[in-house]
């Protein structure tokens, strides 16, 4: 936070407020007859921009969209609110629109078509839209003189505490520029149901913090452990290369570094723990500018969210943080810090100000405190932070790379970069089951402060749609969402196709995959968040519990709740490799005790089964065994890529009991969107722009006499945001995804990828590297 000051004002007032561009692309898109693009640009403009203006410009550019469509009723509805506006060219305009809707039955033609004359009229009656009756007095733009109603009738305390004061911001004496919401603007999106709250609810019952606390220190142990054996790894490949470089009398033996692995870590560790809120809000600082956001200026935003502020301030003093500004377009939230009393940043981004409706971002704003309560923030703080290392190499590294024309120094800048993206992978595993399992926490927690998990819901969907609609305008995975993945509400992989798809395909049954399956949470283990839809029923539940409509209606469950013995089958398959780990383990296991036994028995033919090398050759050939077993089975052959049926988005995603062994070879025609250079030099960043929605895709390039998997990589930079056709195998999991088979464009020549042939290689180098180590006796 910061005191008020004239300075401070001054770069307030300078805070972008809406997206102009969006607005003027969308009208643009309206007179081209691009109804879906329009309607995709300016849902945005009217939901959330801070301009009542702008606001009724994207409705009466989204009417005109929804009617051009063929989408009466959706263009009925907002018509009907664009009625009840109080400047009378608007609702002139809504209402003679609202009589030609009337006649689409008898003539659709007339639909689409309005009076130029009366849309001019309309533009400039916006333009004096706000109260002139008193034009010598200079008034902020967008401030009105009167507080609106819906505002007035929030439940905020006229005085905030002095203690509060203290915990919460230097409480500004201005009159705040940030303009407050128009009453009327979150309305725009025909699909919300807008469900209300609970005027009376019951308790939920205790909560068991006992089980997320011991996630925490499991969390903290296998971050240590895993870091131990990370340094041991890196530090046995430097000393095996120090040792091979002698020459004649020249050696660098005396460089091997001996170090326990433990004496950098555990520094380290703590380091992160205790600095996170310094480091990180640094990092912001410099790559986001992020800034200070004051109580006052949130609570223009959203009153409720300052009660929410307020109220936890008075209960948990020591945990209230401080607030943060991004000026990003995409709505994200975050919280990092909470080790130190007093040290913690609650990080809310413009495009989450703006997509939200008030009691939206109090939701939101729960929420986050609530990690601030169960610690779970410093923990994934600390794990970002140590993570943001080999991160930033990689991008740093990945953007050199792409200024140097020399191979050699590309071809090393490819190296450092995937090597450094593999380690920041690596860490953020140790992650994922707290990152998954705490949202649970402060969805609960959140429903609880507010008595409104209705709002929530529609927070989450609408942050899933806004960072869907971020990635297809970047064209590419920003690197800040995957940076600080962990410590959002929502996964930036998991919203990609749910939010793309969702405002085209609104309802629960989008949803019922993530709700219903059976094994939905054993397959989220590699995802960093729970899916979408268990975590809304879930919410909707609450709501049932307190006597109100729930935003998304789930219907019963039908099924059993256990899966059935022909479900399993499928599931599996998805598990052998891991089902051979764990036969592997315990053959190894087995074998060293064998050994132990023989040891002491005196047979010396079978002692050697006691090496440390037995259950690492264990592993490797249970692992390999299985994979073998499940290549065919995971790969139906695809004899002919142009006989593959086109597929339909929406329809492979609704089966509630498909697992990603149920592959099904399809096409799928869009534009292939991700980074560009070194920064995507293995394809780890590749998606799929269909006209259904984004889809992410999976490639690894083909091995064969004529082509090199180098080659095939460098080739598919050829096929960037151009439009492609996708042939591969369809898999649904809590992020659905297709394994590429071959991509095609009419620009390039056809490019096949190699994942059964992959699997094949893998699993046989180690079976062979196994049985050469048995022969050897040594790693």
């Amino acid at each position: 936070m910061v005191d008020p000051s004239d300075s401070s004002a001054k770069r307030r007032s300078s805070r972008p407020h809406r997206r102009p561009s969006a607005l003027k692309a969308g009208l643009v898109a309206v007179q081209k007859k691009e109804y879906r693009e329009a309607i995709a640009l300016l849902q945005g403009v009217a939901q959330g921009a801070r301009d009542p203006d702008s606001q009724v410009k994207a409705q009466v550019g989204l009417v005109k969209a929804y009617a051009g469509l063929g989408r009466t009723q959706e263009a009925v509805t907002l018509c009907e609110q664009l009625t009840a506006h109080p400047n009378p060219s608007v609702y002139q305009w809504a209402n003679q629109m609202l009589r030609q809707l009337q006649g689409t039955a008898r003539d659709k033609g007339t639909a689409t078509t309005s009076n130029t004359a009366l849309d001019d009229d309309l533009a400039a009656g916006l333009t004096i839209r706000r109260s002139t009756s008193s034009p010598k007095t200079v008034q902020p733009t967008g401030i009105p003189t009167s507080v609106p109603k819906t505002v007035q009738q929030t439940r905020v305390p006229t005085s905030v505490p002095k203690t509060v004061h203290a915990k919460v911001a230097s409480v500004t004496t201005s009159t705040p520029t940030i303009p407050p919401r128009y009453p009327g603007s979150t309305s725009s999106d025909s699909f919300w149901r807008q469900a209300g709250r609970a005027q009376q609810k019951s308790s939920l019952g205790n909560i068991d913090q006992a089980k997320l606390w011991v996630l925490e220190a499991v969390t903290l142990v296998g971050l240590v452990v895993w870091l131990i054996a990370l340094v041991h790894f890196l530090q046995s490949i430097y000393n095996g290369i120090i040792n091979r470089m002698a020459f004649g009398d020249f050696s660098l033996r005396g460089w091997v570094n001996d170090t326990d692995p433990r004496w950098v870590v555990f520094p380290l560790v703590a380091i992160a723990l205790l600095s996170p809120f310094w480091a990180l809000r640094f990092q912001l600082r410099q790559t986001k500018g992020l800034k200070p956001l004051t109580f006052e200026e949130l609570k223009q935003y959203s009153p409720e969210a300052g009660q929410v502020l307020q109220t936890f301030a008075r209960q948990r003093r020591s945990l209230t943080p401080t607030l943060g500004y991004l000026t990003d377009s995409v709505p994200v939230s975050f919280t990092y810090g909470g080790f130190w009393s007093k040290k913690a940043q609650l990080v809310l981004s413009r495009g989450l100000l703006e997509q939200l409706s008030e009691e939206e971002i109090a939701a939101v704003v729960a929420a986050e405190l609530a990690h601030l309560r169960f610690r779970d923030a410093a923990v994934l703080s600390a794990l970002v932070t140590l993570a943001q290392i080999p991160f930033g190499i990689y991008w740093i590294v990945a953007q050199w790379g792409n200024r140097r024309s020399n191979v050699i120094l590309k071809g090393l800048a490819v190296v450092i970069s995937v090597v450094s993206y593999g380690i920041f992978w690596s860490i953020r595993l140790t992650g994922l089951w707290l990152s998954r399992m705490r949202l649970f926490y402060s969805d609960r927690i959140a429903s609880e402060m507010t008595s409104n998990p209705n709002a929530l819901t529609r927070a989450l969907l609408k942050m899933a749609i806004g960072t869907a609609k971020e990635v297809e305008h970047q064209g590419q995975t920003p690197a800040f969402l995957e940076q600080f993945d962990l410590l959002s509400p929502i996964g930036v992989q998991s919203a990609l196709t749910l939010g793309s798809l969702y405002p085209t395909y609104p309802g629960a049954a989008l949803l019922e995959w993530d709700r219903s399956n059976p094994f939905r949470r054993w397959l989220a283990m590699r995802d960093s968040h729970p899916p979408l839809g268990d975590r809304l029923y879930i919410l909707a539940r609450y709501a049932q519990r307190w006597g109100i409509d729930a935003e998304v209606e789930f219907s019963p469950l039908t099924r059993p709740s256990r899966p059935t013995p022909q479900e399993w089958q499928p599931m599996a398959l998805q598990a052998l490799p891991a089902l051979g780990l764990l036969i592997g383990l315990m053959v190894g296991q087995g074998l060293w005790w064998f050994g132990l036994m023989a040891d002491r028995m005196g047979w010396l033919s079978f002692d050697w089964f006691r090496s440390d090398f037995i259950h690492m050759v264990s592993l490797c050939i249970g692992f390999g065994i299985t994979t073998f077993l499940r290549i065919n089975p995971f790969f139906p052959e695809i004899k002919r890529p142009n006989d593959v049926p086109l597929g339909n988005l929406p329809e492979l995603l609704s089966p509630p009991g498909a697992l990603p062994a149920n592959a099904k070879a399809v096409r799928f025609q869009g534009t292939l969107l991700g980074r560009r250079g070194v920064a995507n030099a293995i394809g780890q960043d590749l998606i799929l722009k269909t006209d259904a929605g984004l889809l992410r895709l999976h490639f690894l390039p083909a091995i064969t006499s004529k082509q090199n998997p180098l080659a095939g990589w460098r080739q598919l930079q050829d096929f960037l945001h151009c439009s492609v056709m996708a042939t591969g195998w369809f898999r649904r999991g809590v992020t659905p995804w297709l394994d590429l088979d071959v991509l095609q464009s009419q620009s390039s020549k056809p490019l096949r990828a190699g994942h059964p042939l992959w699997s094949t290689v893998l699993a046989g180098l180690l079976i062979l590297w196994s049985c050469y180590t048995i022969v050897h006796g040594d790693l």
